[in-house]
């Protein structure tokens, strides 16, 4: 975190010293060297041009040395890093621990100074062969949970390149039915697995929360009809119905193939029955395929009645689950972001665009271990009044066990009317005394000199203890803070100085909301009142986007004339352009943006804009390449309750007229950043710990909200 800290400063500071600069080095020359990351010759440069008696030259000379140092040391301590995680990765393998040998295999790779080589070892080579056998074998088998890990992980480690793209989504899509129609056979799946890798046996499923007969109760067969005509007719690609049809023909079979879920959908239980229909899905997809004619609206209606037809008479599925799995599969064969809202999801939908909701005030995530995880309370809210800490893990709500439940799921129950009430139970990790810091090291010691012992099984020991805290908490309006700055003081306002000394503020964007481009300006005005801002840090990194026309306005923020964005058809043709206006232009200082993997969609925008039109320097790693517009329609149903269809009509197009969306077998695509900082997933974690800490309320009031010492 501190080298990433130095190199944010260096940038900073080169930018605003090129403005004032004297001597034999130029000014474009201080920019150019610190774009290109030759930070020794920038160093050297600056030391020969006379100059180094101005502070500012003598500061950047100096951030420069202990740059140099810290990526001596980072240089090190990732050659350390690869050397262990291969070492692991070959333990595993002794212990014929496949998952855990490619999870180490996995970082081994992207810790290595040459990741094409690693892969070419003979040790991964044969744990890659190793892992393909036996994911194969578990889909086989129908042990879904295995299949997936197991494909999810090689994938993982052959990344960019989709070599596994099928095999995952095929154990995912059996993975998600069993969750969402035999939800107790997905337990057993969880059971199964612990006990065949020795792990403790999970805890129990609240059974019976969110039944798919309760989600898909208001699902209509309609709905799949109005989805496919809206998609034939408006989606960006070349779409028809021929290929959304027979992609939703490919979903019934995997009904058919997911047995853990026929008990469940009545006849599917009749093996006669569901042979039949698989006949007879095959017969209608053979007659699709030699069918010369253009399959129209009037083919589409024919087929499916063909469907229904065989469907009453065969396994007898419930309307609202095959107009609920056609649907989904028709919309994913399109893309990655047009999709059917149904009414169950529509809340949950809609309150993505708001900037404000009604809950207990939370972050939350979900770790490693699938435990949903307190990020930080957010200030003034019912959690952070009811003292939760960072790290604690979520176990129950209202007394359910939420083990089982995605994200959404929980967020869902969490959330609730103002003024209501909801049970959270907590478990939160206690500090560890001095004697079990020693039973720990004792184990790592042993675990060393065991590990050539290929008969021996690592026992999992959980040295960790916790304690189990509840709260009844009334929920209230909560306002979502997308702007935030470098440092969270103790009264919950930020600290936007990364840099107080050369002014070099830091403001940190996490999506865009209405009131971001406001409560951005806020944050610089506060910044000039206070100490002043010769340069800016914009941090864009693992924003997912947000409202487009925020993104438009804050770039207006930076520049006062060119086109912002565009967005093209199918066509290629501009359908709306939006220019930036002098008047609405405040903050002329300079720039730097922070990008990553994880930034997408508005945020690309705004780093993308900000660089054509030279106003900002763009330091990070390659976007996400998210450039496509969704535009969504509103239906009512037989309930009168709206559901929505979202498709994909449009891309957008930056003033250069590059349009950033990542096209299906695209070798380039998002914002490729001005000088590229890859970092490591040890690097990675680091920086996300250390800007978590960092966001977390330690105290309230002046006063720490918990002084027990064991926490």
């Amino acid at each position: 975190m501190m080298l990433k800290n130095y190199f944010r400063k260096i940038m900073a500071l080169a930018l605003i010293t090129s403005f004032t600069l004297a001597g034999s080095l130029q000014a474009q020359d201080v920019v150019s060297l610190a774009k290109e990351g030759k930070f020794t010759q920038l160093s050297t440069s600056l030391k020969d041009s006379g100059s180094t008696d101005d502070p500012m030259i003598k500061q950047l000379v100096e951030d420069l040395k202990q740059y140099q140092a810290l990526q001596t040391t980072r240089d090190e301590e990732q050659a350390k890093e690869y050397q262990e995680a291969f070492d692991e990765m070959v333990d595993h393998i002794k212990n014929d621990k496949i998952e855990d040998a490619l999870l180490s295999a996995i970082k081994a790779h992207d810790e290595s100074l040459d990741p094409k080589e690693t892969l070419k070892t003979p040790e991964i080579l044969a744990l890659v062969k190793d892992a393909e056998t036996k994911a194969s074998k578990a889909l086989s088998e129908q042990k879904w949970i295995d299949a997936w890990t197991m494909y999810r992980f090689l994938d993982r480690l052959y990344l960019d390149q989709k070599i596994y793209d099928t095999q995952v989504k095929k154990a995912a899509e059996h993975v998600r039915l069993t969750r969402l129609y035999a939800p107790e056979k997905l337990q057993e799946l969880f059971n199964e697995r612990a006990e065949r890798l020795g792990d403790e046996k999970p805890e129990p499923m609240t059974l019976g929360e969110e039944t798919w007969e309760e989600k898909l109760n208001d699902v209509e067969f309609k709905m799949y009809i109005l989805a496919m005509i809206r998609a034939e007719k408006r989606h960006i690609y070349n779409t028809n119905y021929k290929t959304m049809f027979l992609a939703s023909l490919d979903s019934l079979n995997n009904l058919l193939d997911t047995k853990t879920i026929h008990p469940s959908l009545a006849n599917l239980k009749d093996k006669h029955q569901v042979l039949n229909f698989r006949r007879g899905i095959k017969q209608i997809k053979e007659f699709i395929k030699t069918d010369k004619r253009e399959f129209d609206r009037r083919q589409l209606f024919t087929y499916l009645d063909f469907i229904v037809r065989m469907n009453n008479n065969t396994v007898k599925l419930d309307t609202n689950v095959l107009a609920y799995e056609m649907a989904e599969a028709a919309m994913s064969s399109l893309d990655d972001y047009s999709s059917v809202i149904w009414p169950h999801d529509r809340e949950m939908f809609l309150r993505t665009l708001k900037g404000n909701f009604k809950g207990i005030g939370v972050q939350i995530r979900m770790n490693n271990k699938n435990e949903l995880t307190v990020i930080t309370p957010l200030v003034n809210t019912p959690a952070y009044r009811a003292g939760f800490k960072a790290g604690d893990v979520i176990t129950h709500v209202d007394d359910k066990n939420i083990a089982s439940w995605t994200l959404d799921q929980a967020i869902r129950n969490i959330t609730g009317p103002e003024n209501s009430q909801v049970k959270i139970t907590l478990k939160r990790k206690l500090k560890k005394d001095k004697a079990t810091k020693e039973a720990e090291e004792k184990e790592k010691i042993a675990k060393k000199n065991d590990k050539d012992d290929a008969n021996k099984k690592d026992k999992k020991i959980d040295h960790n203890k916790y304690k189990k805290l509840e709260h009844m908490i009334t929920r209230s309006k909560i306002e979502i803070e997308s702007v935030k700055g470098w440092d969270l003081k103790d009264n919950g306002s930020w600290d936007f100085y990364i840099d107080k000394k050369s002014k070099i503020g830091y403001i940190r964007v996490s999506q865009f909301l209405r009131q971001s481009t406001e409560d951005l300006q806020k944050a610089v005005d506060q910044m000039k009142k206070e100490h002043g801002m010769d340069a800016l840090i914009l941090d864009l990194r693992y924003n997912p986007g947000g409202l487009l026309m925020t993104a438009i306005s804050m770039v207006d923020k930076f520049v006062d004339k060119g086109t912002i964005v565009s967005t093209k058809d199918k066509n290629k043709n501009t359908n709306y352009s939006h220019d930036a206006t002098a008047s609405s232009t405040t903050i002329k200082t300079p720039v730097v943006v922070l990008i990553n993997q994880g930034s997408a969609s508005a945020s690309e925008i705004v780093s993308g804009a900000l660089q054509d039109l030279g106003r900002a320097t763009i330091v990070g790693e390659n976007s996400f390449g998210k450039g496509s517009v969704q535009n969504t329609d509103f239906f009512p149903s037989r309930t009168n309750i709206k559901w929505l269809v979202k498709i994909t009509t449009e891309y957008y197009a930056l003033p250069s007229g590059r349009v950033i969306h990542r096209m299906p077998d695209a070798k380039k695509w998002g914002i490729q950043p001005d000088l590229e900082i890859a970092m490591t997933p040890t690097q990675l974690t680091k920086r996300i710990e250390a800007r978590q800490a960092a966001d977390v309320l330690r105290a309230i009031n002046g006063t720490p909200k918990d002084s027990d010492e064991n926490e």
